[in-house]
């Protein structure tokens, strides 16, 4: 009877270290679920907020790029100006230049009453 004592007490110690890593392996499961479950959320917050920031962004860029467009606009306005008062001067110059050479009014110029 000594010996069968010795067996089951083998037997009981085996069977409760079963049962105490069956409840460890189900906590730890546990645990795991539920850090799954706030990484999840955690990610999904994160996701949101990247695709706002994306899109303020992508507002804020198509705002830029129109303000260039108007700053190009008005730009080439001023190129075109500036190119008109440049041909003005230049023909001012060139009849400027006709009078100086051949000592003649140019036409549409003023008399000073020679």
């Amino acid at each position: 009877m000594n010996g069968m004592k010795f067996n089951l007490s083998i037997i009981f110690a085996i069977v409760l270290q079963g049962v105490a890593l069956t409840w460890f392996l189900a906590n730890q499961n546990s645990k795991i679920d539920t850090l799954y479950t706030e990484f999840e959320q955690q990610n999904k917050k994160e996701v949101i907020e990247n695709q706002v920031k994306m899109k303020l962004d992508l507002q804020n860029l198509i705002a830029d790029v129109k303000e260039l467009q108007k700053d190009m606009k008005r730009m080439q306005s001023k190129d075109k100006e500036i190119v008109k008062q440049n041909r003005s001067i230049e023909r001012q110059h060139k009849d400027l230049f006709k009078l100086l050479r051949d000592g003649t009014t140019p036409s549409g110029g003023y008399s000073y009453g020679d």
